[in-house]
């Protein structure tokens, strides 16, 4: 039994390697342990709850998300690295993709935000229409499952051969329409050509 926090711990995350373990509580901070339950370092930069921690998939950071609407990133030293800001209310659930270059961030104010492992916001995912409670990648990386207080979950694709494929059968209508204003030479016409079907 790990004792050391001043408040409920909300969030336990083992290191890939399996020796360290990363713990986020409602005290502001978090808490990082050797798999024998040493303490080994607090790392402290939030003014409020922790509520989400996730090791990267090469062990070397720690993303962290809190009800002061950030996320913030650490060497696995307990050195901050870079704060994310974006959210409009609460970080409940941060998830690395499984190559480590995607950060996905979950909130109360109903999106998904992904970031680069720089720290850069990617994309805004909207779909939820309460909060946003867990986020979590496949293995693969191909798929995002999200989690919400509005009783559902979401998977959201990331195959961008399969979204090319379904743009360009949304869009094969339009290409072959001669009142489009392409002329029949037009090369924009044959973007799609050999991705997704021909039906």
């Amino acid at each position: 039994t790990l004792q050391g926090h001043s408040s409920e711990v909300n969030s336990v995350s083992f290191s890939p390697d399996g020796q360290t373990i990363a713990s986020g509580s409602s005290d502001g901070s978090i808490k990082l342990w050797s798999r024998d339950g040493k303490e080994l370092a607090t790392l402290k930069g939030y003014s409020s709850e922790v509520n989400s921690v996730s090791f990267s998939p090469d062990g070397q950071t720690i993303a962290s998300g809190s009800w002061d609407n950030t996320i913030k990133l650490w060497s696995r030293e307990g050195k901050e690295l870079a704060t994310l800001k974006g959210h409009s209310s609460k970080v409940t659930s941060v998830s690395f993709s499984p190559d480590g270059q995607i950060i996905a961030s979950g909130s109360w104010d109903n999106t998904i935000k992904l970031w680069s492992r720089e720290g850069k916001e990617l994309a805004t995912l909207q779909g939820h229409s309460d909060w946003v409670t867990s986020v979590s990648f496949s293995p693969d990386g191909q798929t995002l499952a999200s989690g919400s207080y509005d009783n559902t979950i979401i998977l959201w694709n990331f195959d961008l051969d399969n979204l090319l494929g379904r743009s360009c059968n949304w869009l094969r209508d339009y290409l072959k329409n001669p009142n489009n204003g392409m002329t029949e030479k037009d090369e924009r016409r044959r973007v799609c050509d050999g991705i997704g079907t021909n039906s």
